[in-house]
């Protein structure tokens, strides 16, 4: 087994990579999600991926994602046919050696909840599940019914869509939004402090979908974390439902490997 540890990948490793995931998601029914630009890294010069070959075959990998300096999130996978085999434990241990020479002191293993592999390895590391983050998709046969109290303002600048909902002119709540023909992804959705616990939640909400559907939009999304409950149930209630769901398992940053 030979393990190569890069922050660039060549197109053959490329190839090599969609070619694991595509059997990945075939045998355990998943998406398989994972990203292969090292350039969204907060971390620039640790390296990210980590590829074990036998052979020709690249057996398994293993990604580090760096949202900011203090934070990783690791995504693996491994073909079936080589799985209890200690490769990930393996693979693992190489990637620590990096993120503990870091600043990074939050780790998290990033899985799939129907992904039984990853479940196992996880109680066998001893490791907690921390926190879910859900990918929400509105049911668009549904029709909005706002009160229609608040104002939508609609800021583009420096390619970034912003939506202000004012009463008089005072800042209720806001988000950004990415647009793209008929898709819309909601983030950064927010009611100001002061006027949260008033029910503007909810009309910001329902205005904002209203909206949306008037610009043609037949696909929005959001996404929310297991640790915001009130976000959450705001968000299932009126109308969203979990499209994708990722388990965030929790390395404590001193862990030593089985």
């Amino acid at each position: 087994m030979n393990t190569i540890t890069t922050s660039n990948l060549t197109k053959n490793q490329i190839s090599d990579i969609n070619l694991l995931l595509k059997t990945c998601r075939s045998h355990d029914n998943i998406n398989g999600c994972i990203s292969l630009d090292s350039s969204i890294n907060s971390i620039a010069y640790m390296p990210c991926f980590f590829l074990t070959y036998e052979g020709k075959t690249l057996c398994s990998i293993l990604t580090i994602f760096t949202p900011t300096d203090y934070e990783c999130e690791i995504y693996a996978y491994t073909l079936p046919e080589y799985r209890q085999k200690h490769l990930f434990s393996n693979i693992l241990s190489k990637a620590l050696k990096y993120i503990k020479k870091s600043t990074i002191q939050n780790i998290y293993l990033v899985a799939e909840p129907n992904s039984i592999s990853a479940a196992m390895t996880a109680a066998a590391m001893n490791i907690p599940l921390d926190y879910s983050e859900y990918m929400l998709s509105y049911d668009i046969n549904l029709t909005p019914s706002p009160e229609h109290l608040l104002s939508i303002n609609h800021l583009k600048e420096n390619n970034t869509d912003t939506i202000h909902l004012t009463s008089e002119h005072t800042l209720i709540a806001l988000c950004h939004l990415y647009i793209h023909q008929t898709y819309a992804s909601i983030f950064d959705f927010e009611v100001i402090e002061k006027y949260r616990g008033k029910g503007y939640g909810r009309e910001a909400l329902l205005m904002l979908i209203e909206y949306l559907i008037k610009l043609n939009i037949s696909s929005i999304t959001l996404n929310v974390s297991s640790k915001n409950k009130k976000a959450h149930k705001l968000y299932t209630s009126h109308g969203f439902f979990i499209k994708e769901q990722l388990d965030y398992y929790h390395i404590p940053v001193n862990y030593i490997l089985f």
